[in-house]
């Protein structure tokens, strides 16, 4: 982000300089890795910057954001828009391939030189969990440290800001002094407490803040972070002396030397544990004190009543002048014909009536605690029940076993008590193949249907967190280079792989919107688009919807292959049989039962005697029998596959063949889940997809 980008966002500003800079290889670092390391900087009034090196997407770049604002970081974070990528140890060499090693060192030296830190931090050089782009970051960050005080170094940085000189440098974890070679110093680490209470965050710790950052860091829930409690970094290079043990990264600087001029200098004391405040003991059957003002109900009653009390008074008002009028003008006439008492009874008549009339009108009298709870005994509407001045009505007593609380409809999918974070199952005698945590639960059935005959896999996914990641044939996700599909998704460390829509590796044009990772790379209007969206449901944008509509959204993921195979849970008939590969086929889909629970088959075909494959129209029909309310069709054909744990479900016929219709390579996938138990490209494949290359084993995968 440029310092024009920093100063137009309102929740930060663009100081001359700041304390610690953390640089981190990608969005969700800050917060993984060094847990409450910022936090506890904003405790001591101290500033602060991030600079990223990677973030996956728009999305990342505004949760990195929102991270920086929930630990008071008063910069914007900085992001040099590097390819976002995890690399195992197996893949190290490629990490200065796809980060050109001058490009970035330059542009850390522009930041180091724009905001002047005082001190550094960064990654272990061993890189943490077997990163390899974090252990290139602390190489980087190494050279860049000491290109930023070199006037010989990125003139164009020289002539914006000048040299800056970094007092400290640190690396993350203990080792880290012991496994960075050239290092100035090797002293003892600094040891941060991240789980004492924080006066500047209402007594919540920097570990509690790192967790709540990750609870909304969507982009990076499918690696299943957590934030620790405490932390160590070890000094790699000074320019004031060695620590001595003060676990303060600012240990040797002077005061002045610090934006809040020095009040950060002594290590902070722990801040006291807030004590609850005492609270009043209850009385015992209050009395109602006669001086309290009258309830709302109250007053409603009164003003009903006084409603009533005046059709009263004119209902004897009437009644009497009636009397009256009655009696002058015809009491005299009555008297000579029916005599005295009965005149006097006829004239009195009105005035009776008018009594009569406000008698049936009076107000009720008011109902004593005895006369409500008497009435209670006898149902009535809810309106008339509710009053503030009773107890709410007992709520019935709930069966044996049951639970107040609304039980979760996918608890049986995840996770067990007593279970490992991840269970795998691979049991390919019985076509059955499962994976779950707490996160994701993945089920995959084999259905074989000998009348066809027909083979087809079926993979429910469902998920907590959002667990799906676009892949690509090649590290630097250009979207047009080949890789074979077991590679693809060992590399990627992904629990489930199908095929995607290839791409721009051909017929851009008759497909629909491309956009990978936020980025488009195909603007064909040939098919509707299948959307992948935030709220982890899936969606349909027709023809003819521009791509900035798409992004607008939210959306950062799409494939356009197509046709759309079922709409609001039926096949869509028109569109499967509009297609050019309406006939029978090897097949690959996805579909979505309700949000956050996809289903994914995968059809064997072209295989005489064994799996025949099937029309559009038929492959539609089995997304609904699995209960889909929509459903998208990706490149099927040879490039059709369905990999559990890195290693090929499906077959094809050997490329061997007179038919050479073995397994194509891929250029891109869906991929669910993320673990570490997915073996390597130089661990041992059993199941490439090549039927012929398939290597019979017995043992479950590990």
């Amino acid at each position: 982000m440029s310092g024009e980008e920093a100063a137009a966002c309102p929740a930060f500003s663009l100081p001359e300089r700041v304390d610690l800079m953390l640089i981190a290889a990608h969005t969700g670092d800050e917060a993984a890795l060094f847990s409450g390391l910022l936090p506890s900087l904003a405790e001591r009034g101290l500033s602060s910057v991030t600079v990223f090196l990677s973030h996956r997407n728009r999305m990342a770049q505004q949760e990195a954001m929102e991270t920086a604002a929930r630990f008071s970081q008063p910069v914007c974070p900085v992001f040099l828009g590097e390819k976002y990528l995890h690399l195992n140890e197996n893949y190290a060499d490629k990490a200065r391939k796809i980060w050109p090693e001058k490009e970035c060192v330059e542009a850390l030296v522009s930041a180091i030189r724009q905001y002047r830190p005082a001190v550094i931090v960064t990654h272990s050089e061993a890189g943490e969990n077997g990163d390899m782009m974090r252990s290139y970051t602390a190489q980087l960050v190494r050279q860049a440290v000491t290109w930023a005080a070199d006037p010989r170094k990125d003139r164009d940085s020289l002539a914006l800001y000048g040299t800056h000189e970094v007092q400290k440098l640190y690396l993350r974890g203990a080792s880290g002094a012991e496994e960075a070679s050239g290092a100035e110093t090797q002293t003892a680490s600094v040891v941060l407490d991240y789980a004492r209470p924080l006066n500047a965050c209402a007594g919540q710790s920097g570990a509690e803040l790192a967790n709540e950052a990750l609870c909304s860091y969507s982009t990076v829930a499918i690696y299943a972070y957590e934030a620790q409690e405490s932390d160590s970094f070890c000094l790699a290079a000074t320019r004031v002396g060695e620590d001595s043990g003060a676990n303060d990264l600012f240990q040797n600087l002077a005061p002045e030397s610090l934006t809040n001029h020095g009040a950060a200098l002594p290590t902070p004391s722990p801040a006291p544990t807030p004590s609850p405040a005492p609270q009043p003991e209850p009385e015992k059957d209050p009395a109602p004190s006669p001086e309290q003002p009258a309830s709302p109900a109250a007053l409603a009653q009164e003003e009903r009543e006084d409603g009533r009390n005046l059709p009263m008074f004119f209902a004897l008002l009437g009644g009497a002048a009636l009397s009256v009028l009655l009696s002058a003008l015809a009491f005299t006439p009555l008297s000579a014909k029916r005599g005295k008492p009965l005149s006097i009874a006829i004239c009195a008549l009105p005035a009776l009536a008018g009594l009569l009339a406000a008698f049936l009108m009076r107000p009720a009298a008011p109902q004593t605690v005895e006369g409500l709870a008497e009435t209670l005994e006898t149902p009535a509407p809810a309106a008339a029940q509710s009053s503030p001045t009773l107890p709410p009505a007992t709520t019935p007593a709930e069966p044996d076993g049951a639970s107040a609380a609304s039980p979760d409809p996918w608890a049986e999918y995840f996770r067990q008590p007593g279970e490992p974070e991840e269970t795998v199952l691979a049991d390919e005698t019985n076509g059955r193949w499962e994976y779950r945590s707490d996160t994701l639960s993945i089920r995959i059935e084999k259905r074989e249907d000998g009348s066809v005959p027909l083979v087809w896999y079926v993979a429910h996914i469902r998920m907590r967190e959002d667990a799906f990641r676009p892949g690509f044939g090649s590290f630097n996700e250009g979207g047009s280079a080949r890789l074979e599909p077991w590679k693809l998704a060992r590399r990627a460390g992904a629990v489930l792989a199908i095929t995607g829509d290839n791409l721009i590796n051909g017929e851009v044009l008759s497909k629909g919107r491309l956009i990978r990772n936020g980025l488009l790379y195909g603007e064909g209007d040939g098919q509707p688009t299948l959307a992948l969206c935030p709220d982890m449901s899936l969606r349909i944008y027709e023809r003819g919807t521009p791509a900035e509509t798409i992004l607008d959204d939210g959306v950062q993921n799409t494939f356009g292959f197509g046709p759309v195979l079922v709409r609001d849970g039926a096949v869509s008939e028109r569109e499967c049989l509009g297609h050019r590969v309406k006939n029978r086929n090897p097949r690959a889909g996805i579909g979505m039962v309700e949000p956050g629970h996809y289903v994914a088959i995968v059809v064997d075909g072209r295989q005489a005697g064994y799996s025949i494959g099937v029309t559009l129209v038929d492959y539609a029909q089995m997304f609904v029998d699995e209960g889909c309310t929509l459903a998208y069709n990706m490149d099927g054909g040879i490039s059709s596959g369905m990999l559990f744990m890195g290693e090929s479900i499906h077959q094809h016929r050997s490329s061997k063949s007179k038919r050479s219709s073995g397994q194509r390579s891929w250029s891109d996938a869906l991929l669910f889940g993320y673990s570490t138990l997915v073996p390597t490209e130089d661990d041992p494949i059993y199941s490439t997809g090549n039927l012929d290359e398939k290597i019979p084993r017995e043992t479950a995968l590990p």
